[in-house]
Formats: C-alpha cells, structure tokens, sequence
C-alpha cells in the first residue's frame, strides 16, 4: 500500500512536468546572498526564486526530470533527485546552475538527497539493497554507507541542525502501514518514534532543532503540523487540505509550502504560526512544489 502511494505521488509530479511553468523572470545572475533565495520544483526543472516571487531562475533546464531540491548549508550548492535515462538518481549543481555532477550510478532508486549541517555529506533513500533504506555519502561521491537496515521502507531523511541526529519517516512498527516521523543517532543507533499511526510527510527540523514541521493527514485533509523535537505539543499551521512539504526559513520565523488552496500548485510562505499566508510563485498555468529556503 505504501509503495503504491509513492508511486501515485512520483506520477503526479512527473505529470506537472508537462504543464506551463514562469520561466527566469531576467537575465541577471542569482543573488550572492542565496540564503534569502527559495529553491523549488517546475515543469520538471530546479528553479530558485527571491522570498517575494522575483528573479526566478531554471538551474537544469530541462535536462531529463528533476525534482527534490535541497541547498546547501552555505548556499551555494543544490543537491537534488533527477529522472535520467530511466534511472533515479542524486545529483549536484552550483547555485546559478553550473558544474552539474552524478553522485550515485547503477540501476536502483536513488532519490531523497538531504545536505549535513557542515555541507560535507548527503543522506539519501535507495533501493539497492531491496526495500528503501538510508545511505549516507560524502559531497563529492565518496564513501557511501548504509545506516538503516530494517524490514520496512524509510524516507525523506535529514540531520538535525547539530548534526548528531537523523529525523526520517518509516512504517517500521506502524500498526497499520502508516508512515510515522523517527529519530535516530548519526550513526544509525537509538531508533525512536515520535508520531502514532497517521499518514506523515515532509518532516523539517527548525533550525535551532526545538521544533518539527511536517505534513499530515491526521485530521482528514493534508495540513501542515508542528510538534516539539520530543514529538510533544501537537499544533495545526493551515486548515485548507493538500498542504505539502514545508520547510523552515533559515531564521525559523517564516516557513515556505505548497498548496493547491488557490486552485493549482503553487508556492506559500506563512508565518511559523501559521499566519500571513502569502502566494509567492503566482503561477496559476502552472503546477509549482517541492520549496526550499
């Protein structure tokens, strides 16, 4: 059931990939300071964008499907998931779209990619070894590990901002098949769950790491949560319904989604309360997701 509903999520993406997309709004190279950039997916390309919806740049033009996007700490590298000669793969490239490079090669899944707080490596989700499990690689190729070896699939892995804990999603000993948030040690020891048997997505640690933003649809539609790091202290950010993959504002104070409350896909930034929710992407032709800060 799980893999059926990663795979109907795949194939929507890949199906907004054929409709309409705003293209680089100047010819002007991206702002130095890229931590005030939004990075996000469209029409099957990596684009970045500035905080008001300005300046939007394509990074991969449409070089195969790319997807995922994640920048580095420093702001000046985008580690993303791409669809290249029918295999899915991780992939590097610098901030104004130069010096692509392939991480990972063969013919599994890869896909997920998420940077450590120091920039130096990458977890990611692969099917090498049969089911979805976590493997952790350095930034330029090397030295890849595997830390997770359950009988069950995990996702959407990333590092708490300290580096010494690894947040992700798995149906490991959910009663009925549900992906719930666990944290674990860097190194794969001391597995922990923080969520209970509701349908989770997206989690994001806040950048002082007291706090986890993440998609659920534990009241019915797909909403936007926040709960501590202990998994305490449950709260709702948005009431509309198909609300995804929030992440925080490198200051914590603001956290950018997606959401269809308008009609199509587009990009929000909110308030890390929840309020002053504030269509960025502006794309009514299009289908716009997958925002990162």
């Amino acid at each position: 059931m799980k893999t059926n509903l990663l795979t109907i999520f795949f194939l929507i993406n890949l199906l907004f990939s054929f409709l309409a997309c705003d293209k680089d709004d100047s010819g002007t190279n991206p702002n130095s300071s890229s931590n005030k950039r939004i990075i996000y997916t469209c029409d099957g390309d990596i684009y970045s964008t500035e905080k008001n919806g300005s300046d939007k740049k394509n990074l991969t033009n449409q070089n195969g499907y790319n997807y995922n996007p994640k920048l580095s700490p420093d702001g000046n590298k985008v580690v993303f998931s791409a669809l290249r000669t029918n295999n899915e793969d991780i992939f590097i490239i610098n901030i104004d779209g130069s010096s692509e490079k392939r991480l990972t090669t063969g013919t599994d899944y890869n896909y997920s990619p998420h940077w450590s707080p120091d920039g130096n490596k990458i977890l990611f989700v692969s099917y090498r070894d049969g089911n979805a499990n976590i493997f952790v690689i350095n930034q330029d190729g090397t030295r890849l590990k595997r830390l997770t070896s359950n009988n069950s699939n995990e996702y959407s892995p990333l590092w708490s901002p300290d580096g010494n804990k690894i947040l992700f999603l798995s149906n490991y000993d959910s009663e009925y098949g549900y992906n719930d948030i666990y944290v674990m040690n860097h190194d794969g020891t001391d597995l922990n769950r923080l969520t209970t048997d509701f349908e989770t997505y997206h989690p994001q640690w806040s950048p002082d790491g007291s706090k986890i933003v993440f998609c659920s649809d534990h009241y019915g539609d797909y909403n936007i949560f926040v709960i501590n790091q202990d998994g305490s202290d449950l709260n709702r950010l948005t009431n509309t319904g198909d609300e995804y993959s929030p992440q925080w504002s490198p200051d914590g104070l603001e956290i950018v989604f997606e959401s269809t409350m308008d009609g199509n896909s587009e990009i929000y930034v909110m308030g890390s309360n929840g309020n002053n929710q504030t269509n960025i992407s502006n794309n009514p032709m299009g289908e716009d997701y997958n925002p990162d800060w």
